[in-house]
């Protein structure tokens, strides 16, 4: 019994968070492209931003996408001056890119944006409730991260 309504939460927390995260990523989508970067081109940004100077092969690595892919998305963000290519002091042959200043203040208006969305979609919501929210979502983002990574193993790998 415990069991089938344990699979029944599932279901609806996952009927639930679905509509959470497609229709902010609709939102947030139309907010990015307002500023001249296309969803992809943010999340590419966004992952340089946070891991410093990268390879485009590294880059591809990191989004999960193909190499080609990944530099023409490069190549655009270069031109808008929104990335830039440097050398590795290392490795003369390698090239890294990194964020630039005019991506990083496009990347905390954008934050910025989101963050007020979020704060106005929950104003009717109590500081307690959105503080268990948080602690909430922050504990499922951890458990869907164990998973990820306990399904990422491959097999007979512990």
């Amino acid at each position: 019994m415990d069991e089938e309504r344990r699979l029944e939460l599932a279901d609806r927390f996952l009927d639930s968070f679905r509509t959470a995260v497609g229709s902010t990523r609709a939102i947030f989508r139309n907010e990015v492209e307002r500023h001249g970067v296309t969803w992809p081109q943010y999340g590419l940004l966004r992952t340089v931003k946070r891991h410093g100077p990268v390879t485009v092969t590294e880059l591809s690595g990191l989004l999960n996408t193909a190499t080609p892919t990944t530099s023409k998305m490069v190549d655009g963000l270069c031109r808008k001056g929104l990335l830039e290519r440097t050398g590795d002091p290392g490795d003369q042959r390698v090239t890294r890119l990194a964020a630039t200043g005019k991506s990083n203040n496009l990347l905390k208006k954008i934050n910025k944006q989101q963050r007020e969305m979020v704060r106005d979609a929950l104003e009717g919501s109590e500081l307690q409730e959105m503080e268990t929210f948080a602690r909430l979502m922050d504990l499922v983002a951890g458990y869907m991260r164990e998973q990820t990574s306990k399904r990422a193993k491959p097999p007979g790998a512990g």
